[in-house]
């Protein structure tokens, strides 16, 4: 099975005191997008997404720590951490 990357970029969003979790999955070896991923995050709040042309988002996310999980057909898991807290700006 092959490595994928699940990148985590966190934003807060002020009109609605939450966060946004933006997660990128792509190829290890190609750096290429990969579509249809399952991404989940699991912390506060559990969601998951499917990816669409590399990415996922989950937005109104409160305070606190996360996992993120990624799965995709012939690619092995891939798996990160992010924290929403307040010293995070958009």
């Amino acid at each position: 099975m092959t490595d994928y990357y699940a990148t985590a970029k966190l934003e807060f969003d002020p009109t609605t005191d939450s966060f946004r979790i933006n997660v990128q999955t792509t190829d290890s070896e190609t750096g290429e997008a990969l579509n249809g991923a399952t991404v989940s995050i699991h912390g506060p709040v559990e969601r998951t997404e499917e990816s669409s042309s590399g990415y996922a988002t989950f937005t109104d996310v409160p305070k606190g720590d996360y996992d993120i999980r990624g799965s995709i057909g012939g690619y092995q898991e891939a798996t990160t951490s992010i924290t929403a807290d307040d010293f995070v700006e958009a």
